[in-house]
């Protein structure tokens, strides 16, 4: 788990502690938020009924956090995540806990493609939508979102 600060506090440094809480700084005072690595049902517990997430291809991981608490490139950033946000390598969206599991409900990034598409945003969403994020759905169920949005772009 890493452990960063809130969006409304962002710092420049980050301090370690343990293998896995990351915080942007040792101050008590300091507001922080939960991000969590490849997360277990436990680990959901107290994020709510709504999550955020990021799945990273390149490193099979998926980060979690709450949902009201910071947005995707503030997460990004604080696990160190250097890849630009179009990366089809990157599924940014959000998750619901819906009959015992995670669901992808949204992304507000691929809702963005809502009207036409350009030669560019196809080729985009076809690498995007035609990686195996099959691996996602051990931790958040994203298979049914991505097979929607290629049904509804006509990928």
């Amino acid at each position: 788990m890493h452990r960063a600060k809130d969006i409304t506090a962002l710092a420049e440094e980050w301090l370690k502690y343990g293998q896995s809480t990351t915080r942007l700084s040792n101050k008590p005072e300091d507001k922080v938020y939960d991000i969590f690595e490849n997360p277990t049902q436990s680990d959901y517990r107290d994020l709510g009924k709504t999550i955020r997430f990021t799945a990273d291809a390149s490193s099979k991981t998926v980060y979690a956090w709450q949902y009201d608490r910071a947005f995707h490139a503030d997460t990004s950033r604080a696990v160190g995540i250097t890849h630009k946000y179009n990366d089809p390598g990157l599924l940014l969206g959000a998750a619901e806990w819906s009959g015992g599991i995670w669901k992808f409900m949204d992304s507000d990034f691929l809702r963005s493609f809502g009207g036409r598409l350009t030669s560019d945003d196809r080729k985009y969403l076809q690498l995007l939508t035609s990686k195996d994020w099959t691996w996602v759905d051990k931790y958040i169920l994203v298979t049914p979102y991505l097979n929607s949005v290629k049904k509804k772009l006509g990928l």
